[in-house]
C-alpha cells in the first residue's frame, strides 16, 4: 500500500527544535544522510492534519518501519494532548514522526509550537 505523502520540504523552525530535542534524548542508534536541518520530510496526508511526517531517505528498496526511538506526550496550543513517536526504519535511518491528538482532530498549531511535555519514554 502506497502512503499518501505531501511534496518534500524542510522542517519548520518549530519542528526542527522539537526533533533536535527528541533526538538529543535518544539512547538507540539512528542514522541520517544529512544534518536534520537539511533532511527533507513529507507529511502523511491521510493523518487528518495531526502532524505526522516521514523523513526522506534515498534507498533502493521499499523502506519499512524498524523500531521506535522515543515516545513523548506534548500539548497542542488548546491544551489537548498529542502523542508522538519518533522511529527509525529497518536500516536505522530516521523514518517517521507519528503524531496523533487525543480526539483525532487536526492540530491547532504546528508541532513544536508549545514545549510542554507530560510523558517521555526513551527506548534502550
Amino acid at each position: 500500500m502506497k502512503q499518501n505523502l505531501s511534496p518534500p520540504r524542510l522542517l519548520s523552525e518549530c519542528e526542527l527544535r522539537l526533533i533536535e530535542y527528541l533526538l538529543s534524548m535518544c539512547q538507540l542508534p539512528f542514522r541520517l544522510d544529512l544534518p536534520i536541518s537539511q533532511t527533507f520530510v513529507a507529511e502523511l496526508l491521510d493523518d487528518g492534519g495531526m502532524g505526522s511526517m516521514q523523513f526522506l531517505h534515498e534507498c533502493r528498496h521499499k523502506r519499512m518501519y524498524g523500531k521506535p526511538l522515543i515516545e513523548v506526550t506534548p500539548f497542542d496550543t488548546d491544551g489537548r494532548k498529542v502523542f508522538l513517536e519518533l522511529s527509525v526504519d529497518e536500516d536505522d535511518y530516521l523514518y517517521e514522526l507519528d503524531s496523533f491528538t487525543t480526539d483525532f482532530k487536526a492540530l491547532k498549531a504546528p508541532l513544536g509550537t508549545t514545549f510542554v511535555f507530560e510523558d517521555i519514554f526513551i527506548y534502550e
